[in-house]
């Protein structure tokens, strides 16, 4: 399906917590975030979790993870997907001690909690 990425004003943490934004900056192979896809079929938009799987500058793809144990219909769980750094939607910074292996990647996040705002939003399809 035809998709177009979406590009928000701002990125967030799991828990909705507005992040600075350079966080983006430190992202990079390994590490799992959130991007919204529009569809360009018909109407309708999804926001996958994805792990990153390579970096040239801000260019980014990502595989499709399952982490909420759904089909994503705009994009489907292990499809690789292009984006830019400035397309992350969200950064769980939070899951790297979650104990669970498919959240496993964010271990070099610990330290974000430092760049969290006092402002926050509803995670999620913006």
């Amino acid at each position: 399906m035809a998709y177009t990425v979406f590009r928000p004003e701002q990125v967030t943490a799991w828990s909705g917590v507005i992040l600075e934004e350079s966080t983006r900056d430190r992202i990079g192979e390994g590490n799992i975030v959130r991007i919204q896809v529009n569809s360009l079929e018909r109407e309708g938009r999804d926001s996958p979790y994805v792990r990153i799987i390579s970096v040239d500058g801000d260019a980014m793809a990502g595989e499709v993870l399952s982490v909420y144990a759904r089909e994503n219909y705009i994009v489907k769980n292990g499809e690789t997907v292009a984006f830019e750094r400035l397309d992350i939607i969200e950064i769980p910074w939070e899951c790297h001690d979650w104990g669970d292996d498919e959240w496993s990647g964010n271990e070099n996040l610990a330290d974000f909690e430092s760049l969290e705002t006092d402002r926050g939003r509803m995670t999620g399809v913006r």
